[in-house]
């Protein structure tokens, strides 16, 4: 997933998770319009990652949204 200006960006860090999200900008965090990317950390280095169908997750449903 790269980084473009174009597009609203949310990063968030919780335990052992981070999560990068790209919308359209402007998008609402309630909105099904974001491509969640799921990054697990172990001693903080990722070691594994998913990320949800493109466009169609919500930012405020991202520790629960469909990865694969």
């Amino acid at each position: 997933m790269a980084i473009r200006p174009e597009l609203t960006k949310r990063f968030d860090l919780q335990d052992d998770v981070m999560y990068i999200g790209e919308a359209t900008f402007g998008a609402a965090d309630s909105d099904p319009v974001w491509t969640i990317k799921k990054i697990t950390l172990v001693a903080g280095n990722p070691v594994s990652e998913m990320v949800t169908a493109e466009q169609a997750a919500v930012w405020d449903n991202r520790a629960t949204e469909a990865y694969g």
